[in-house]
């Protein structure tokens, strides 16, 4: 049975994001909360040439603030170092070059708000995976929900996968074997077209 979903915002976000979206009957993005440290919302992880790495973007103190209001911080070029990191660990998979031109954008261009930047990104998501079901934001539709299944605090580092995965071929699984619930950006570069079906045999 689908059900409404409350996520937080998330750069880069791990598939089960993805997932749950695609098994949801609506979705919602809290941008009412505080932000929280040491999460998804300003880090990703990807399978680089040394196993897992996290990207983190750095932003402006003070912290604790609404999420919406939080920074991004451009004193150090954290921009060029991921895209760095991005290109190191997936240059060699079957379809980075062939999406490359549409996230390098993201690390040159500079967006003031955490919250803003991140959502750019998950549209763009959205659309390479063919998800159709639209994001709403927590703020605009208070009074329609029922039954919210929130998740904000269930997709996090250090929380266990909330979907079981099948292996798909990563860079450098002959190294380190297979790590799922990585970015979606590993799902993408490493299977490209494909990431809808893939995604569809883990829906509850």
């Amino acid at each position: 049975m689908e059900k409404n979903i409350l996520l937080s915002t998330a750069y880069l976000p791990p598939i089960d994001f993805f997932i749950s979206i695609g098994g949801s009957n609506l979705s919602f993005l809290d941008d009412t909360e505080d932000y929280q440290k040491q999460t998804y919302r300003n880090r990703t992880c990807i399978y680089a040439p040394n196993g897992v790495q996290a990207l983190i973007i750095p932003i402006l103190r003070p912290y604790n603030k609404p999420v919406k209001d939080v920074k991004i911080e451009y004193q150090t070029p954290w921009q060029r170092n991921h895209w760095r990191s991005i290109t190191a660990a997936y240059n060699n998979s079957p379809f980075f070059e062939y999406y490359q031109d549409l996230f390098s954008p993201f690390y040159t261009q500079k967006t003031t708000f955490l919250f803003d930047y991140n959502w750019n990104l998950i549209q763009l998501l959205l659309k390479l995976l063919n998800v159709s079901k639209p994001i709403n934001f927590l703020s605009e539709y208070p009074e329609s929900i029922q039954e919210l299944t929130t998740l904000t605090n269930f997709i996090a580092p250090k929380k266990p996968n909330l979907f079981q995965y099948n292996s798909y071929y990563q860079v450098f699984n002959d190294k380190y074997g297979f790590i799922p619930n990585l970015s979606i950006i590993d799902l993408l570069f490493n299977l490209g077209p494909k990431s809808p079906e893939y995604m569809d045999q883990n829906i509850y």
